[in-house]
Order: C-alpha cells, then sequence, then structure tokens
C-alpha cells in the first residue's frame, strides 16, 4: 500500500516517528557521523527531542533547488513524499 504525504504536516511527522525514512539510511549503514543505528532504533523506540539546525534547515532551504536540477538532469519526477507500508512482507512500523 502506497501512502501519499505533503511534507512537514503532522501526518508525516508522525509517520517519519514510526517507519524508516530514506534520510536514516546513513544511520542503518554506518555512514553518518551525527547518529549511529543504535541511536536511530534508540530514537524511533522512545522518541527525540531533535528539531532542526543550520545544516538540516540549509536542507529545507535547498530541496526545491535540489529537486529541480534533479528533474531536469535526470528528466524524471516524483511525488513530493510517498511512503511504502508492506505488511504482507512484514515489513511493520515501530511501537
Amino acid at each position: 500500500m502506497q501512502i501519499t504525504l505533503s511534507q512537514r504536516t503532522k501526518e508525516w511527522y508522525q509517520h517519519r516517528k514510526q517507519y524508516i525514512n530514506a534520510s536514516e539510511i546513513g544511520s542503518i549503514t554506518g555512514n553518518d557521523k551525527f547518529r549511529s543505528l543504535e541511536q536511530l532504533v534508540y530514537d524511533k523506540i522512545f522518541g527525540t527531542t531533535f528539531t532542526s539546525n543550520k545544516y538540516t534547515e540549509h536542507g529545507n532551504k535547498m530541496e526545491p533547488l535540489a529537486r529541480i536540477f534533479f528533474e531536469k538532469t535526470t528528466k524524471l519526477t516524483y511525488p513530493d513524499t510517498v511512503f511504502t507500508d508492506d505488511k504482507e512482507k512484514n515489513v511493520f512500523p515501530l511501537p
């Protein structure tokens, strides 16, 4: 089942609290110098107080330009945000 949510909406934030998201792959693979896999798991289970910093604010500001660049370069377009929830394949949200 695909779930389409607009970024930065209440529903989008709620979904991100429960599921693994593309921006967290670095933590999973050990390539995120700011958050380890262990910290990611802790944050998913118990929550986090992190809201933003100058780096995430810069990323949010540049995201529309990055999207335009990507679409012009690849000739591909994607919806704003799409999540996949496939319980048939044992992909479940964390409690």
